[in-house]
């Protein structure tokens, strides 16, 4: 059984907290409880960001 330890984002921009808030965090417990890899989780993580990103410099927002 894979055991997971929550550890703080590395890699996430201020920008992605910024968007998504709470749901960052929540989405990335949802993947830890459902036993994916922490290198998992961190390239979803990291996909969020690119995401992010994206949003921003197209001026949308999560509500849209």
């Amino acid at each position: 059984m894979n055991e997971h330890v929550i550890i703080e984002t590395q890699g996430v921009t201020e920008t992605t907290f910024e968007l998504f808030g709470d749901n960052l965090g929540r989405f990335r417990q949802h993947l830890i409880d459902q036993n994916h890899a922490e290198s998992t989780v961190e390239q979803y993580m990291g996909c969020i960001g690119i995401l992010a990103e994206t949003m921003r410099a197209e001026g949308m927002a999560l509500e849209n």
